[in-house]
């Protein structure tokens, strides 16, 4: 038979509190690759763009796998240079999931 942990309001909203900060820290130590592959698709739009509309360049589509290549190599260097000791809620977790399954 498992006893039940009874906390204070007060209790309470500290610990949510502090789940809330610890994945707002998370997320903001995390934010690189999403700034990075956010530029990547921007210039690779552009550069398309540009390349379909003023150029008689017929292959106006590369910008995308090259671009697509530097960020793949990009996110997984930094993956591999971060330092895994970061700590892990239900909250990053799942949006690191989610992420990972959009991806």
């Amino acid at each position: 038979m498992q006893k039940e942990i009874t906390q204070s309001p007060e209790e309470s909203l500290r610990l949510i509190a502090d789940a809330i900060s610890r994945t707002k820290e998370s997320l903001r130590e995390n934010s690189f690759p999403f700034l990075l592959w956010g530029w990547l698709i921007a210039i690779a739009s552009f550069l398309f763009f540009f390349l379909h509309q003023f150029t008689s360049f017929q292959l106006y589509f590369v910008p995308f796998p090259f671009l697509a290549i530097a960020g793949v190599i990009t996110t997984i260097l930094y993956y591999k240079k971060r330092n895994s000791t970061s700590t892990i809620t239900y909250v990053s977790n799942f949006l690191s999931n989610m992420w990972l399954a959009l991806g």
